[in-house]
């Protein structure tokens, strides 16, 4: 009688990521002060048994200083040009909202590399900032995709 084996493989499964984050709302202009924006996220790192809110606070003048360095409003003109006037309005106000979630997106992703306790807090304007334009200078074009695909636009 002849036993066969399964044939085992050697390569090793992904790892999970460390946090699970979640934006829960925003871009929206932090208390009435038209020089900051705000997203909110929950993040849910694996060790700990509840999440915690993060809210990410970006420079009005910098999230437009990222859309310069991306070059964002011709490329969306550019893509949007087919459309309509409304649905042109339309996708360049959720493009731009999506453009500061990315934003910050970047941001919460440094301070998580640095580590965050377990604990509500807010990323004030401030460093984490400063390292942003790199960034999306670096992800420009994966940043821009991502963009088309939450617009349901990724096949144009």
């Amino acid at each position: 009688m002849m036993v066969e084996y399964g044939v085992m493989s050697l390569l090793t499964p992904p790892t999970a990521p460390q946090y699970r984050v979640t934006l829960f709302y925003g871009p929206e202009i932090a208390s009435g002060d038209t020089a900051r924006l705000h997203c909110v996220f929950n993040v849910k790192k694996r060790s700990w048994k509840a999440g915690i809110q993060v809210l990410v606070e970006m420079p009005a003048g910098l999230a437009a200083a990222l859309k310069d360095r991306l070059r964002f409003d011709s490329w969306l003109e550019r893509i949007l040009a087919p459309m309509d006037d409304d649905a042109r309005r339309e996708y360049r106000h959720r493009a731009e909202d999506l453009l500061v979630i990315h934003a910050c997106t970047c941001k919460l992703n440094a301070a998580l590399d640095d580590g965050l306790p377990q604990e509500n807090t807010t990323l004030g304007i401030g460093p984490l900032d400063d390292h942003l334009p790199e960034v999306f200078s670096e992800l420009s074009e994966s940043i821009k995709q991502q963009v088309l695909a939450e617009l349901d636009l990724a096949a144009r």
